[in-house]
């Protein structure tokens, strides 16, 4: 009957009744709808007293149907729900491991091939946690909030392109950019902002390229592809990918070390000649980096 098809049986008892009363409900409206049309309807053309048949038959079909609904509301409330296989086989709330015991004892048999299926959508599930995890850690970076735009920028691609991902190895390379240029790209030794093709002596940019094969290799570059050799993300871009930061970047991408043991590449990448406290301004960034 539609009056029971609707009803869930994983429902229990109690809440199939209620939903078998909704559906009471709606059957009954039908009915006195019904009912009531019926005094338009030519059907009472030749009964001699419509007043009575309302009075008497509607009373008495509705208080049939109420009668019917009240029983078939406690029978089905009453009725228990088909068992499952699981709870029918004793295999409800198994572990994982517990079913892979059982299963090695039901190879071939129907519990056997209900355990495979269960097991690998267990196991795919799983595989699915671990990589939304995976994905969302790899989304993960270094961050500075309080750090300037500038800073933020170099950091985030120094992670981005460099692929660094240990927070003191980030902020040895930020302390060193920020002793070099104070994260200025267009500054020519000396303070003065200029383009790039206007710093005639001395060293330029982000990190001060100063001998005349760096100083080129910065235009050169950016003349390649395009790219603006005065601007931030042109010397970022050059600064990742220049030899001399390339043959240190293994150094940079172990993870693990102190900024004291980072400072070692940092030398072989820059060959400063006045170290100042470019250190201490690393230990000022590990601090300010959250990992989010």
């Amino acid at each position: 009957m539609c009056l029971f098809s609707s009803v869930p049986w994983s429902l229990p008892p109690e809440k199939r009744g209620c939903v078998l009363s909704l559906n009471g409900c709606r059957v009954l409206f039908v009915l006195v709808q019904f009912i009531k049309n019926l005094k338009d309807s030519k059907a009472f053309e030749n009964l001699k007293d419509l007043k009575d048949f309302k009075s008497s038959k509607s009373k008495q079909i509705l208080a049939l149907t109420l009668a019917v609904l009240g029983a078939a509301s406690a029978v089905h409330a009453a009725t228990p729900a088909p068992k499952t296989f699981e709870k029918k086989n004793g295999l409800e709330n198994l572990s994982l491991q517990e079913m892979k015991s059982l299963l090695e004892k039901s190879e071939g048999t129907k519990r056997g091939d209900f355990l495979t299926k269960k097991i690998q959508e267990i196991k795919t599930k799983e595989t699915e946690v671990k990589e939304a995890k995976s994905e969302e850690e790899k989304q993960k970076l270094w961050k500075c909030p309080n750090c300037t735009p500038n800073e933020k920028y170099v950091l985030e691609k120094l992670q981005v392109y460099a692929k660094i991902t240990d927070r003191n190895a980030l902020a040895t390379i930020m302390g060193n950019i920020k002793q070099e240029s104070k994260f200025t790209p267009n500054i020519c030794e000396g303070g003065a902002r200029v383009p790039y093709n206007r710093c005639h002596r001395g060293g330029y940019g982000l990190i001060q390229w100063t001998t005349i094969g760096r100083y080129n290799g910065l235009g050169n570059f950016c003349k390649k592809r395009g790219c603006n050799p005065s601007t931030l993300a042109g010397q970022t871009r050059y600064m990742i990918n220049e030899s001399q930061f390339q043959k240190n970047l293994a150094r940079f991408r172990k993870p693990g070390r102190t900024i004291g043991e980072y400072m070692s590449p940092s030398y072989s990448w820059l060959g400063w000649g006045v170290k100042g406290p470019r250190q201490r301004y690393a230990y000022n960034y590990a601090k300010k980096l959250v990992f989010m």
